[in-house]
Order: C-alpha cells, then structure tokens, then sequence
C-alpha cells in the first residue's frame, strides 16, 4: 500500500503526517534501545548498531532527543458501593482500580504524563477496573490501549478498549478514533472477514478500524491492523470490546510519520523482527552516562 493512503488511515492516530525527508538521530553515531514485552516483564537491550549487545535492564526505556525515558505504571484502587450482599443481606463493597502511565527520565528532573483516568463515582460500579497496555514504540512514538472492565449491576459485566499514540517530542497524546479502512485496504478486510465467517451485527455494515501498530517481520517495517464489526455480546471473539468481534491484518506499508525507522540498520532489524506478534519496540540515540548506569551493568545472560 502507498504511503500516502495509509497516511490517511492513521492520520487520525498521529494528527497529521509529517512530510519530508526521514528524521535523523541525535548527533553522534547512534546506539539502539530495544525493548521486548513477554507476561508484562518488559526488558529494555542496549545494542550497537552491528547488534552487538551492550547490557540490558528490566523494564521500557525510550531514548528521545538525547533523553532516556523510563515507562512507569501506578494502580491506584478504592472501594465502591457495589451492588451484591452476603448471606444475611448486607451490603459488600466492590472495587474500582485506575492506571496512570508515565515517562520519567533517568536523570530525575522530566516526569510526563502519557495517560491518566478520570475517577470513577463510587456508587457507580460493583468493579470498575482501568488498564493500559504498550503494544509497540517507534523512535519517540508510543502506540498503546486503555482498556476498562466493569460491572454496573446489569445482567452482565462488559469490556472496551481504544488506542492511542503518545508523541514524546511533541508531549502530545493523541487518541484513535475508530474509522474506516480506506479504499486500498478495505478489500482485503473484508475478504478476511468473509473468509471467518464473521457477520456484522448490522447486515452489510463494513469493518472498522480500531488501531495500528508497527510491526517487524523478517527485517522489514510494516503495519498490522486491528479491525472489527459491532455484534452481539455472545458474538464477540475477544477481540477488542465487548459487542465486537476483531481480527488482525497485516500490511507490509507504513504510515509516513513511521518513517523515522529508517535509522534502523539491517542487523538492529532481524534481531527486533519476530515471526508472532509481541509487544515490543526501538528507539537511538548517541550513548551516555545514563545508558551506563542503567544497562552496562547488566550484561546479557
């Protein structure tokens, strides 16, 4: 797919697409932070631009602009009114827990806000639980979901979820609405949903998109989709919200803003490519006393 068409699919996501030529690295021959995801146990590798490994540390580290960032996760919980009682009818409390993601640099003086909820009215909800998840990063591009679990006292609980981008540069967060393909790209989702047998709760009604993600795959850049159709709650595959049902389409175009990985050598490529999906990402920058203290300590085991 054309750049310029999927520019215009994603430009929901990034605001606006920046033209020009691809974005350079800081000054200096740039190192690669490459971090990988597995059970929420994320570890941050340091590696050459040959991918020689240099150290590594637990946890999601950013280098932007000649700063190293560190993703941060508080859960703050409280009690709600709840709407169950035990044997002898009195009231039991429910719970309600809320995720705020942030980027602080190792230096200590920067701490950024990525996203934070709103609280919740306590008599509101029997459990009302907010998460986030990271699925990818790009150079100083986040790509996450906040995802949020109730249950109101209705026949049933539900679940939704809604993508964004955090821009480190521009401290910019920027939600994903939910849109439609575009022509180039429209085809071949609908093919795929035809092929799983999936109906819309709608007849006829076209699939949504719902988030995009870079996603690495023998060396090169490509895109992965998440689309989706409204359904029943029964319907629902566990993709996506409660009264959808999504499936995954891969595409070998980027978004133009996607284009900053062009810094990324061939050897740095392989090894961040993964034939299954996993959460994971890169960032560059020229190394410092930061990156030693932070990884040099920790050799590869």
């Amino acid at each position: 797919m054309a750049r310029s068409s999927i520019c215009a699919v994603v430009v929901l996501a990034l605001a606006a697409c920046r033209g020009g030529a691809p974005s350079s690295p800081e000054a200096g021959p740039p190192d690669f932070l490459v971090w990988t995801d597995v059970d929420d146990y994320p570890v941050t590798r340091w590696l050459d631009a040959s991918g020689h490994e240099r150290g590594r540390a637990p946890g999601l580290y950013l280098a932007v602009e000649g700063t190293l960032w560190r993703l941060e996760r508080e859960v703050s919980t409280q009690a709600t009114t709840g709407c169950r009682t035990d044997d002898a009818g009195r009231p039991v409390s429910g719970h309600s827990s809320l995720t705020t993601i942030a980027l602080a640099s190792v230096d200590g003086r920067t701490r950024l806000v990525v996203t934070r909820p709103e609280p919740r009215a306590a008599d509101e909800y029997d459990t009302y639980d907010h998460g986030v998840i990271i699925r990818a990063s790009l150079g100083p591009l986040l790509f996450g979901e906040a995802t949020v679990d109730q249950f109101a006292c209705g026949a049933h609980g539900s679940g939704t979820v809604s993508a964004f981008t955090f821009d480190v540069t521009t401290r910019a967060l920027l939600p994903v609405a939910p849109h439609r393909p575009p022509p180039t790209l429209a085809p071949r989702i609908q093919a795929a949903f035809e092929a799983e047998a999936i109906e819309p709760l709608e007849v006829g009604a076209a699939p949504w998109l719902g988030e995009s993600l870079p996603r690495w795959t023998d060396g090169r850049l490509g895109a992965r989709h998440l689309a989706y159709v409204d359904t029943c709650y029964a319907c629902s595959n566990g993709e996506w919200s409660s009264y959808t049902t999504g499936l995954w389409v891969e595409d070998v175009g980027i978004p133009d803003p996607w284009a900053i990985a062009a810094v990324v050598p061939p050897a740095i490529a392989a090894i961040i490519s993964s034939p299954d999906p996993v959460a994971t990402g890169v960032s560059w920058g020229p190394p410092d006393a930061g990156w030693t203290q932070t990884f040099a300590s920790r050799p590869a085991r």
